[in-house]
C-alpha cells in the first residue's frame, strides 16, 4: 500500500511513501528478533485474560449471522459497495490553497482581507510570445536596414532612441570599423499604433470586466490586469501624447527613456530582447476546478489575439491555480496506477501464501468496500475533496487487507489442525477478531484526532482512515466468515 506512493509524480509522496514502506519493513524485523529477545528478560504470566464477555458476544453474534444468512450478508455488502461508488460518482476534486482552512482561521481571514480589499491574494499571469527579439517593439516594420558608407551612426540613429541597448563605451575606432550599413526609419510606418500595446490594454480591459455565473457565483475573477500597456500609457500622458497610447516610434523612444532615467521593473512585464511580453493578474482563490473553467472560457479569445508564433510559446494563463489543476490531472491517473499496482501485489502475495490464486483473487473482494467507503462518503454528502487527500486511498488498502490476512491465516491453521468449519470460523473470530478489533479502535481513535485539525487536508485524514478502518472490521468480521461458509475463498480443501 506504501510503496504505491512512488508511482505519484510528487516528491513528497514518493517520500513519504519509501519512508513509510520502509519503517513497516524494519518493524517486521524487530517484532522477530528484537521482541522475542526483550521478552525472555522478564516472567510474564502463564495466562491473561484477553477480552471481555461483551466482546466474545459479538464476535459470537457475528460468527452467527454469517452462517445462517451468508448470501444476505453479501448482498448487503454488494449494495453498500455500489452506494459507495455512487459516492465515487458524485466526488467533486477540488484543491484550493485558501479553502484549506476554517473560516475564522488567520490563514482564510487574510485571503478574503486581500481578495475584499487589495485585489485578490492570488498571482498569475499571461506570458506572450511575439516570436522573434525585438518583436514587442515592433521595430522591424519602422526601420530598415539599407548600404551607406561606412560612418558612426549618430545617437538619434543608434538603438538608444528604440529601446534596445546603447553601449556608452564605443569609441571612434568602434565607429570606423562599422559595417557599411545603417538604418532607415520610415515615419509612416512609425506613426502607426503598437498592435501589442493595444491588444494588451484590450485583453486587461475584458478579463477584468469577465464574469461566469458558475465561476465565483458570478463575482468579478480577475481583480487586476497590469502589463507593459500600462506604463506605456502612464508615460504618455506624462509626456504630454495625443491619445491614449504611443505610436511605434513613440514607445521605442519613451521604453529607452524610462529605462535611462532609471526606471525599474521593467523586466517585469519584458525581457531584455524585447520578445516576450508579461501581463500580471491579481485575482481571488479560485481553486483548481474554477481555474479550469476559466481557462476553457478565455483561452480562445487570447489565441485569436495572440496566435502562437512558429515555434514559439500558447498564450494562457498561468499560476498556482493553473499548475496544480495540471498536477491534478497527472496525479489521478497516477493514483490509478499506483492503487492497482498495490491492489496486484498483494493478490500474488495472498495467492503465493495460500498457494491460490483464487484465493488471492477472492481475498480482495471483501477488501473493496472499506477502501472505497471513506472516499465514498464525502461524495454523498456533498464534500470537495483536494488531492493530498486522494492519496490516502492507497493508504487505505494496505490497512484494508491487513485484518482480511489475520483472519484468513488463522482459520487455515485451525481447519490444518482438524477443527471443522465451524469450529475453526469460531477459534479464528476469538483469537485474530478480538486483535483486529482492538487494533482498529486504537487507530480509528489515533486517526480520528485529525478531525479537529483546522487544515483541511488532515480533517479528511480523520474522516477516511478511520471509516475504512471501521469498515475493514466489519468486511472481516462479516463478510469473510460468510464467504468461507459459502466455500468462496478456499483456503483449504472442503469436504
Amino acid at each position: 500500500g506504501f510503496s504505491s506512493l512512488y508511482f505519484i509524480p510528487l516528491v513528497t509522496a514518493q517520500e513519504l511513501g519509501v519512508v513509510c514502506a520502509v519503517g513497516v519493513v524494519a518493524a517486521f524485523i524487530l517484532t522477530f528478533t528484537v521482541v522475542p529477545i526483550m521478552i525472555s528478560y522478564f516472567d510474564l504470566p502463564a495466562e491473561v485474560p484477553t477480552t471481555s464477555k461483551r466482546t466474545f458476544a459479538i464476535l459470537n453474534w457475528c460468527q452467527d449471522v454469517a452462517r445462517k444468512a451468508p448470501r444476505r450478508v453479501l448482498g448487503a455488502s454488494a449494495l453498500a459497495t455500489m452506494l459507495a461508488l455512487a459516492g465515487l460518482n458524485m466526488l467533486v476534486i477540488d484543491t484550493n490553497l485558501d479553502a484549506k482552512f476554517y473560516d475564522d482561521h488567520p490563514v482564510a481571514q487574510a485571503a478574503r482581507f486581500f481578495s475584499e480589499r487589495l485585489s485578490g491574494g492570488v498571482s498569475a499571469e499571461l506570458l506572450i510570445d511575439t516570436g522573434r527579439a525585438g518583436g514587442a517593439l515592433e521595430r522591424d516594420q519602422f526601420i530598415s536596414q539599407v548600404e551607406g558608407a561606412a560612418v558612426a551612426l549618430t545617437n538619434d540613429e543608434t538603438d538608444e532612441g528604440f529601446g534596445l541597448d546603447d553601449d556608452d563605451d564605443d569609441d571612434e575606432e568602434e565607429a570606423a570599423a562599422a559595417p557599411r550599413i545603417r538604418e532607415q526609419l520610415d515615419s509612416l510606418q512609425g506613426a502607426k499604433a503598437n498592435l501589442y500595446l493595444e491588444q494588451l490594454k484590450a485583453v486587461g480591459e475584458e478579463l477584468k470586466a469577465f464574469r461566469d455565473p458558475n465561476i465565483l457565483d458570478g463575482k468579478p475573477i480577475v481583480l487586476g490586469a497590469f502589463s507593459l500597456a500600462d506604463i506605456a500609457e502612464r508615460t504618455h500622458k506624462a509626456m504630454g501624447g495625443e491619445g491614449d497610447l504611443p505610436n511605434r516610434a513613440q514607445f521605442a523612444a519613451q521604453l529607452a527613456l524610462f529605462e535611462g532615467e532609471g526606471g525599474e521593473g521593467m523586466d517585469s512585464f519584458v525581457d531584455e530582447e524585447r520578445r516576450y511580453l508579461r501581463m500580471q493578474l491579481r485575482m481571488p482563490s479560485l481553486g483548481t476546478r474554477n481555474t479550469v473553467a476559466l481557462m476553457k472560457a478565455i483561452e480562445p479569445g487570447l489565441q485569436q489575439r495572440f496566435p502562437t508564433p512558429p515555434g514559439g510559446m500558447k498564450t494562457q494563463i498561468n499560476g498556482i491555480d493553473v499548475l496544480l489543476a495540471d498536477v491534478i490531472e497527472a496525479l489521478g491517473i497516477q493514483l490509478y496506477v499506483g492503487f492497482a499496482f498495490a491492489a496486484l501485489i498483494i493478490t500474488l502475495v495472498m495467492g503465493l501464501v495460500y498457494g491460490s490464486w483464487k484465493v488471492g483473487l477472492a481475498s480482495m473482494l471483501p477488501n473493496i468496500l472499506p477502501v472505497i467507503s471513506g472516499i465514498g462518503i464525502l461524495g454523498l454528502i456533498g464534500l470537495k475533496i483536494d488531492i493530498d487527500a486522494l492519496i490516502m486511498v492507497s493508504i487505505a488498502l494496505g490497512i484494508a487487507v491487513d485484518d482480511t490476512i489475520h483472519f484468513l491465516t488463522r482459520y487455515k491453521l485451525e481447519r490444518e489442525a482438524g477443527k471443522d468449519k465451524d469450529s475453526a470460523i469460531r477459534l479464528s473470530l476469538h483469537e485474530t477478531g478480538v486483535g483486529i478489533v482492538r487494533t482498529s479502535i486504537i487507530l480509528m481513535l489515533g486517526f480520528g484526532i485529525f478531525l479537529f485539525s483546522p487544515y483541511l487536508t488532515f480533517k479528511y485524514v480523520g474522516l477516511i482512515l478511520p471509516t475504512t478502518m471501521g469498515m475493514a472490521v466489519v468486511a472481516d468480521m462479516l463478510v469473510v466468515p460468510a464467504m468461507v461458509y459459502l466455500n468462496w475463498i478456499p483456503v483449504v480443501a472442503e469436504d
